[in-house]
């Protein structure tokens, strides 16, 4: 009878564990360790989780079924990003690393794609920074294409510059600034000044510093910022 009694106990000691394990134990180290690593590599000041969850032992093995992050107030290649959402299918990491290490390792996924949304300030720190040359820069996004305006000082002469252009995918992580039209505050500006400006404005806007290889499969110039949208490359 006691012996009875002692496997009984057994039976209902596993299948708490099995029950409380997964949601109470697995399930908070996981997310609290992959917030830190999508904070530590978009810089993001707020990082939400919303996990799949279906009360498997999966994650003992590496796996989530599906997972989507929204990111807040990050960058990526000091590029700023107001606001991101990535979106994965069949998430792999390495569990030893997880609950041994407390570090979430990235092993890859069926399906990752990330949404990301720069604004006009977004774009004015980046051009700011990249087209230092320019004095009182101002970017605006308008009707499918940059509008930018500032002032260039040429042979000790300001010279009051308008340009417009717009943005293309020139590789799976590039995009490529393309001046297409330039007007200067006097007509007879000097050949050198025009074509200097154009080579300060044609420029590429290399996103390679993400954790995985990615493809920019569309971006998109809208009023008041940017739509880029990324994924990740199954190698």
């Amino acid at each position: 009878m006691k012996q009875r009694y002692f496997w009984v106990a057994a039976v209902l000691i596993l299948f708490a564990a099995a029950v409380f394990l997964p949601r109470h134990v697995l399930l908070p180290r996981f997310t609290a360790e992959l917030q830190d690593y999508i904070k530590e590599q978009f810089h993001a000041e707020e990082v939400e989780i919303d996990l799949a969850w279906h009360g498997s032992w999966s994650l003992l093995l590496g796996r989530v079924s599906e997972v989507e992050i929204v990111i807040a107030d990050g960058s990526t290649a000091g590029l700023p990003i107001q606001s991101a959402r990535l979106k994965a299918v069949d998430l792999r990491f390495h569990p030893w690393a997880l609950f041994k290490e407390r570090e979430f390792w990235y092993a890859g996924s069926e399906f990752l794609q990330i949404s990301a949304r720069v604004t006009e300030q977004g774009l004015n720190e980046y051009f700011r920074e990249h087209v230092s040359q320019i004095q009182d820069l101002q970017v605006q996004a308008r009707e499918g294409k940059l509008q930018v305006r500032g002032i260039l000082y040429f042979l000790n002469v300001p010279w009051e510059l308008a340009l417009e252009g717009r943005l293309e995918i020139a590789g799976p992580t590039m995009v490529r600034v393309v001046p297409t039209g330039l007007m200067v505050e006097d007509a007879a500006a000097p050949p050198a000044l025009v074509e200097m400006l154009y080579q300060f404005f044609s420029f590429n806007i290399d996103l390679d510093q993400f954790p995985f290889p990615i493809e920019i499969t569309s971006i998109l110039v809208d009023d008041g910022g940017i739509e880029l949208a990324i994924e990740e490359v199954r190698e």
